[in-house]
């Protein structure tokens, strides 16, 4: 595809992916590059806004998880999701496939081939600690119902 026929969004994405040191797709999509990366899959998509494109991380895939699970998880992933929102740009997302994201918004104008290169590892590495504590979680289970028992009770007297 020509440079000519390409959009904003095509032509720096195949910018960055050259000065990164990555061969540019021949044919480059406009609706952005998925790659793996470290055995997880990224994802750079156009933003609906033509400054923006959104990085995109898969870190775990729940599509086999009990709808129990996912909702017990999905508030812990709330709370860990607010807590961190001051730390750095990355969100959790859960999409239409039931895969858990990490994803955050760059700057096109900005954000340069090595600069992206950076975000994206970062991704991965978030991808891969969020992996590991959703691991953690669900294999957690539900908590017990607390039992307290009182004196005298629970026991059969003759």
């Amino acid at each position: 595809m020509t440079d000519a026929a390409q959009n904003p969004f095509q032509l720096w994405l195949a910018e960055a992916v050259r000065e990164a040191g990555a061969k540019v797709p021949g044919d480059m999509d406009p609706l952005g590059l998925s790659f793996e990366a470290d055995g997880r899959v990224a994802r750079i998509l156009p933003h609906a806004d033509e400054d923006l494109a959104v990085i995109e991380v898969t870190a775990i895939a729940l599509d086999d998880s009990a709808e129990d699970d996912v909702a017990r998880l999905a508030v812990q992933l709330l709370r860990l999701d607010h807590e961190a929102r001051f730390e750095h740009g990355w969100r959790i997302v859960l999409d239409d496939n039931d895969r858990l994201n990490v994803t955050t918004t760059v700057a096109v104008p900005g954000t340069r081939g090595n600069e992206l290169r950076d975000i994206l590892y970062d991704g991965v590495e978030r991808a891969r600690a969020l992996s590991a504590v959703v691991a953690g979680l669900l294999g957690a289970g539900a908590p017990e119902p607390e039992t307290t028992e009182m004196p005298g009770t629970g026991a059969i007297r003759g």
